[in-house]
């Protein structure tokens, strides 16, 4: 049980952290800037409008906050063979990193498909009413 709670304290201040500096990332405009957006939307070829974009960046903020704090957690509490323990948090810390942002690129890359399916869609039905077709 006390491992829940050193998670929940660990996962909330990273969390908070994150969040502050992703909603000062959108209050500038500086949407998705980062080295890990540019290789999400390159690798999972993403078209993402700005309230998409923000979502992502929200997301992405969440997902950082979880992959940190199991490291941390595993830090604080096992208090044997420093080595080892930085060992597998590291191996952890990259399996969950690998795992979770190739989830995310697939739920962004099915919601960006869906979007160009609609303007498609929209842009067929605008032709058809411009040739009188309707």
């Amino acid at each position: 049980m006390d491992w829940i709670y050193i998670f929940g304290i660990v996962f909330f201040i990273i969390f908070v952290i994150l969040y502050i500096a992703t909603m000062i990332q959108i209050k500038n405009n500086n949407l998705c800037l980062n080295e890990l957006s540019v290789y999400m939307f390159k690798r999972y070829k993403l078209k993402l409008n700005d309230k998409q974009k923000r979502q992502f960046m929200l997301d992405s903020a969440f997902i950082n906050s979880i992959i940190l704090a199991i490291p941390i957690t595993l830090v604080i509490k096992i208090k044997f063979n420093t080595i080892l323990i930085i060992v597998i948090s590291l191996v952890l810390f990259i399996t969950l990193l690998l795992i979770s942002y190739h989830l995310l690129g697939l739920k962004y890359k099915k919601e960006s498909e869906q979007n160009g399916n609609r303007r498609n869609k929209k842009n067929w039905k605008k032709m058809a009413r411009l040739l009188g077709k309707e």
